[in-house]
C-alpha cells in the first residue's frame, strides 16, 4: 500500500523543504506544542541557523508556559545537549540538588533498607530540577532568538496540505497559519499525529505490491 499526504520530518524532508523554498523567504516552521521537547527543539534550530534561513513558531494549547508534575532529572548525555544550547547558566540557576547516581535498587517489597538488595543500577552523575521551572528556563532561553515565536491558545484542529509547497494548520480559535514544515511536540495525544494519519488515510491507494 502507499499513501499520499504529509509526511513525518525527517533530517532529509527537513533538507529537500529548505531546498523547494526560495532564497527570497526564510522557511516557515511550525511546532505544535510548547513543553519541553518543542522548546529544546525551536532552541536548537535557532542557535544553529547560522544563515537566519528559519523562522520557527510554537503554538502553544495552553495560555503559557505552566507545567505540571513534579520534578524531573537530568543525566549525562542530556546536560551535553543543553551545555550546546548554551544553557548552563539557567540550569544552575534552578538546579535543587545534585541526584545521586543510584537510580534502582531491587529488594523484597517486605523488608525495609537493612533488608537483602538483589540488585543495584546505577548511572552517571544526574541533577534535579522542578518541571515548571525547567520549562520556565526553555521558555527564557527560546526569548533570546527573534526568530522564534511563540502563540498561545493555539489548539490545533487539522492539517490541509492542498499545495505541494506548504501545509495549513487549523486551530480551535478559528486561525490558520501556512508553513513548510510541521514538527509535532504535543505529547502522547498528539493531535499532529492524529490530524497526518487522518490526512494519509484518505489517500491511501493499492499500489499493486504486498
Amino acid at each position: 500500500m502507499a499513501s499520499g499526504g504529509p509526511t513525518l520530518c525527517n533530517d532529509s524532508h527537513l533538507a529537500s523543504r529548505m531546498s523547494s523554498v526560495s532564497g527570497t523567504r526564510p522557511l516557515q516552521i511550525a511546532i505544535i506544542g510548547g513543553g519541553i521537547a518543542g522548546l529544546c527543539l525551536a532552541g536548537t534550530l535557532a542557535k544553529f541557523d547560522s544563515e537566519r534561513k528559519l523562522n520557527v513558531v510554537i503554538y502553544e494549547a495552553t495560555s503559557s508556559f505552566q507545567e505540571v508534575g513534579a520534578g524531573l532529572t537530568i543525566w549525562g548525555r542530556s546536560f551535553q545537549v543543553m551545555h550546546a544550547l548554551g544553557l548552563d547558566e539557567e540550569l544552575a540557576a534552578i538546579n535543587m540538588a545534585a541526584a545521586s547516581n543510584h537510580y534502582f535498587s531491587y529488594r523484597r517489597s517486605d523488608q525495609g533498607d537493612e533488608g537483602h538488595e538483589f540488585v543495584r543500577r546505577t548511572f552517571g552523575k544526574g541533577a534535579g530540577y522542578h518541571r515548571a521551572q525547567f520549562r520556565a528556563a526553555l521558555g527564557n532561553y527560546v526569548a533570546r532568538y527573534p526568530s522564534i515565536q511563540v502563540e498561545f491558545n493555539k489548539k490545533l484542529v487539522s492539517i490541509n496540505h492542498d499545495t505541494p509547497s506548504e501545509y495549513q494548520v487549523v486551530f480551535k480559535d478559528g486561525t490558520t497559519a501556512q508553513c513548510d514544515v510541521i514538527f509535532g511536540t504535543d505529547g502522547i495525544r498528539s493531535r499532529v499525529r492524529d490530524a497526518m494519519l487522518r490526512t494519509a488515510a484518505t489517500s491511501v491507494k493499492r499500489a499493486g505490491v504486498l
